[in-house]
């Protein structure tokens, strides 16, 4: 990144009073360092700052949750202030609140992480586990607890004022939330039968008041499974479902689970989507690994390591991408992958040419953005 690029980029976020997210160019690609040497880390959750939230080896018996800003390169440790045992990291929103789950005495808890010396114990529904899957930017949690000792899992919400609150289930008896947005929408499964194998759960929409909304399946059989795990700010939700020959990623716009699998994948999962539809996620052929896959919104998927090959094929050569596991309105990636042939470990991409950010960007900007690259 040049020098004018960057200072065009900071100021007008100052100018605009938005947060900088003052980085290279698109193509670049970091490894997100380990708590320990070696360690291997997991990246579960970025925000529009360049923010991400994971779990991390802290030692043989031990992981931590960690907070690594990508613009300035900097990892926290977040186990040593949440819990003297296990903690994990699974969202982190743009006002920089983070969910996950810790250790306690006798439970293990969803949290909602403020900062420093500001956590908050959402405890459970009744049962000794509960886990923060996600929050919005208001700050409303969305997860699972049980409502006894090892008993069943049920969706919840936090939103601050009191308990959590359960939202129900189908008629299986278990239940998970994994996404919302910031009109409190949640997404997630739940069982739809206590006599078949697995539950056959099914995705669902809940939006704040009634029941869950049934999302359906891909097949439509009896045993048909389908998990929603992300919905955007207009509604859009993404996950995957049950096919004749495995999984596969759908996107919901409210008719229907729409397939995106394609004829050479036989599994694929979509695991996020950010505010312009973009979809992040991995995808596998017959007898193969999975690879990283974005899907745009016309449902057009690009395997991140061909274009990655070719943008930056220096960096490609140490890499091989597995999995996004979160994407954010700016291009920014997060995920797993092999690097360098052995290690697996985490890393965020910059793909800000093939995830552009959203049409709400000021024109100014834009123009200035494009003056500057052509004088690099």
């Amino acid at each position: 990144m040049t020098f004018l690029k960057l200072t065009i980029v900071c100021s007008l976020a100052s100018i605009l009073a938005v947060a900088p997210v003052c980085i290279g160019a698109s193509g670049d690609i970091v490894r997100i360092p380990g708590l320990v040497a070696g360690g291997s880390m997991s990246g579960h959750g970025i925000n529009n700052s360049g923010v991400v939230v994971g779990e991390g080896y802290f030692n043989s018996s031990t992981t931590h949750a960690f907070m690594y800003d990508y613009p300035s390169a900097t990892l926290t440790d977040l186990g040593t202030s949440l819990s003297t045992g296990n903690s994990r990291a699974y969202a982190v929103n743009n006002t920089g609140v983070i969910t996950g789950q810790y250790d306690q005495a006798t439970t293990v808890s969803a949290f909602r992480y403020r900062g420093p010396g500001q956590i908050d114990d959402l405890s459970t529904l009744g049962g000794n586990v509960s886990l923060g899957w996600a929050l919005n930017n208001p700050g409303t949690v969305a997860g699972d607890s049980n409502t006894s000792t090892n008993g069943p899992q049920h969706a919840f919400v936090y939103s601050g004022f009191g308990p959590m609150q359960p939202l129900g289930d189908f008629a299986g008896g278990v239940s998970v939330a994994f996404g919302i947005n910031d009109a409190g929408i949640i997404v997630g499964l739940s069982h739809t039968s206590t006599t078949v194998s697995g539950g056959a759960p099914h995705a669902f929409m809940y939006a704040g008041n009634g029941p869950m909304t049934d999302l359906g399946t891909l097949d439509n059989g009896s045993t048909s499974w389908s998990e929603a795990h992300a919905i955007n700010a207009s509604g859009a939700v993404v996950g995957y479902a049950s096919t004749a020959s495995g999984y596969h990623a759908f996107r919901y716009v409210g008719a229907g689970l729409v397939d995106l699998g394609t004829p050479a994948a036989q599994n694929s999962k979509a695991n996020a989507i950010n505010m312009a539809g973009f979809v992040g996620g991995a995808e596998s052929a017959p007898g193969q690994g999975f690879h990283a896959a974005i899907w745009d919104p016309s449902n057009q998927v690009t395997n991140l390591n061909t274009w990655l090959a070719s943008v930056n094929p220096a960096a490609a050569s140490h890499w091989y991408l597995d999995n996004v596991t979160a994407i954010n309105d700016n291009g920014l990636i997060t995920g797993s992958g092999i690097f360098n042939g052995g290690t697996v470990a985490s890393f965020v991409l910059d793909a800000s040419t093939l995830v552009p950010e959203p049409a709400t960007l000021p024109v100014a900007m834009v123009a200035l953005l494009v003056a500057a690259r052509r004088r690099r």
